[in-house]
């Protein structure tokens, strides 16, 4: 960001979410990236459907796990979870998962992690996925 020949001189640090922040530099605070496409994940649901299965809106993902599976109903086509299903778009919805319950891209080393025991396996789908 202080390099002029590889930012603007109106770009600022500032101009940046928290979040978004948080995720660009490393653990020494400093910025190796810019976050610059940051998804933010928001809970859309049905009301009426909570209200009539008593379902209280979940604020945790193990409530949305527990949510989920009340709500679903297959007989109807109704799935107490969904999200953005377009192939590789579903790839964030899905880490944001995988990473809440403890799962690992990088060993200590900093190497992709393809398959093994030091991966968690994935979490159980709760989604139409």
């Amino acid at each position: 960001m202080k390099d002029p020949t590889l930012t603007g001189s109106d770009l600022f640090e500032s101009d940046f979410s928290a979040g978004g922040l948080q995720f660009c530099k490393n653990d020494k605070g400093r910025m190796l990236s810019l976050p610059w496409s940051v998804d933010y994940f928001i809970l859309y649901y049905n009301k009426e459907l909570f209200q009539k299965a008593g379902v209280a809106v979940p604020k945790t993902f193990d409530e949305m796990v527990v949510a989920a599976e009340k709500l679903t109903d297959e007989k109807n086509g109704i799935y107490g979870h969904v999200g953005r299903g377009l192939r590789n778009a579903n790839m964030t919805l899905w880490t944001n998962f995988f990473l809440n319950y403890g799962g690992e891209f990088l060993n200590a080393k900093g190497e992709i992690l393809t398959d093994g025991p030091e991966r968690l396996k994935p979490p159980r789908c709760i989604s139409a996925c």
